[in-house]
């Protein structure tokens, strides 16, 4: 399950485990002034679509079990003249 929280320049995402509902949830990244990102869960990996550090958003990828941003590698890297502005995992 996940649960996006949205302000209009930031945002968090929260997830739980769906066989696991009375569970916590757990933050994927707090939230930062000016840093907006999503996810797309596929197997076992969070896709991070964010501009931290990338004005024209970024495409990074972490394990499902380690979500912390030092976690976070590079599938599709900033251009600054391109901009990602969505993913979907399939």
């Amino acid at each position: 399950l996940m649960l996006s929280l949205r302000a209009k320049t930031s945002s968090e995402v929260r997830v739980l485990e769906a066989d696991r509902p009375t569970g916590e949830f757990r933050v994927i990244e707090p939230r930062r002034p000016k840093v907006e990102y999503s996810i797309e869960h596929h197997g076992e990996y969070f896709y991070v679509h964010h501009n931290r550090g990338a004005r024209n958003f970024r495409l990074d990828r972490t394990p499902v079990a380690r979500t912390g941003r030092r976690h976070w590698h590079a599938v599709v890297p900033h251009r600054r003249d391109v901009l990602l502005e969505d993913v979907d995992a399939f």
